[in-house]
C-alpha cells in the first residue's frame, strides 16, 4: 500500500491580505477554482477511493514566479483553500488536530509555467484507506 499523495495544482494560492480585500461573490469563485483544481489534479494523480482515517502529515510547496515572497503567516494562511478542497473531495478526513498531524507550507520561485502549488500527504498509521 502507498502511504504517500502526491497532488500538482497549477493554481497559485492566494495571500490572505488577497483573499479578505476580495468581495464574497470574488472569493467563492476562488474557492470553487481551487476545489476544481485540487479534483484534476487528484485524478491526474489517480487518487481514488475513500478518504484517509489515519493522521496524515500535510507538505505544501507553493511555487510562485513573478511576485515577492509572502510572509510565513501569509504562506500558511494562503494553503486553506487547499486544505479545505482535501477535505470536500475526500482526499483527507477532515482538517481537524486529529486528523492532521503536521503541516509543512514552503515557497519556491519557478518560471511562470511550473507555478502553483505540490501537495504530498504522507499518511503516519498503518491503518489507510
Amino acid at each position: 500500500m502507498n502511504t504517500n499523495i502526491e497532488i500538482l495544482i497549477d493554481l497559485v494560492p492566494l495571500s490572505p491580505n488577497r483573499l479578505l480585500r476580495m468581495h464574497w461573490r470574488e472569493r467563492a469563485k476562488y474557492n470553487k477554482e481551487m476545489l476544481q483544481a485540487v479534483w484534476v489534479a487528484k485524478h491526474q494523480a489517480g487518487v481514488i477511493g475513500r478518504p484517509v482515517h489515519a493522521p496524515v502529515k500535510l507538505a505544501i510547496e507553493v511555487r510562485i514566479c513573478g511576485q515577492k515572497d509572502m510572509d510565513p503567516d501569509n504562506l500558511v494562511g494562503s494553503c486553506k483553500a487547499i486544505i479545505d478542497a482535501l477535505v470536500q473531495l475526500g482526499i483527507i478526513r477532515d482538517d481537524d488536530p486529529e486528523s492532521v498531524a503536521g503541516l509543512t507550507v514552503t515557497q519556491k520561485r519557478m518560471p511562470r509555467s511550473w507555478a502553483g502549488a505540490l501537495i504530498q500527504i504522507e499518511l503516519l498509521s498503518g491503518n489507510g484507506r
